[in-house]
């Protein structure tokens, strides 16, 4: 190779590295745009209140508001022009703790019931507004047994009636 041709290499390798350290000073200046564009809608922003107008409008985020459902724990966001309604998940913790709870609450309401059939008055008791003695306790059982008799009389009589109106 010629020394010509050499120094011409070089020279193109040099002028290679050039571009790049260029370009990446661009890149470095196009994040720097970034920040002025942000900082210009700030700027912009002021200079239109001193004139008197109003400022423009920047969107931090996006917009939550309650649902139309009325459940308190639903909320719709919108972001990009979108809806998206937001259900929170539930706490499975939570959730069993309350299942316990509530198996708990019924077994406690049967044990109430079956307690309050069981509860009765016992041969030994006697209550406050009758004094029982033998005598008023065989008083009682004989009219039982009246009325006993009665009903099984007139359920007879029913009876009779129906089977000659039959066939």
């Amino acid at each position: 190779m010629s020394s010509r041709h050499v120094k011409k290499r070089k020279h193109d390798l040099d002028s290679d590295t050039s571009e790049k350290k260029a370009s990446s000073s661009d890149r470095h200046h196009h994040r720097e745009s970034k920040n002025a564009d942000s900082m210009s809608i700030e700027e912009t922003n002021k200079m239109r209140a001193s004139l008197g107008l109003a400022p423009l409008e920047v969107d931090d985020g996006p917009k939550i508001r309650d649902s139309e459902s009325g459940d308190p724990k639903e909320k719709i966001v919108t972001e990009d022009g979108m809806d998206f309604v937001h259900k929170p998940s539930e706490n499975l913790a939570q959730k069993k703790k309350t299942e316990k709870i509530k198996e708990k609450l019924e077994l406690q309401k049967q044990k109430r019931i079956v307690q309050s059939k069981l509860k009765s008055k016992g041969l030994a008791d006697t209550s406050s507004d009758e004094e029982e003695n033998a005598e008023s306790w065989v008083e009682k059982q004989r009219r039982l047994a009246q009325e006993k008799a009665a009903q099984k009389a007139r359920e007879l009589e029913q009876m009779d009636e129906d089977a000659e109106q039959g066939p």
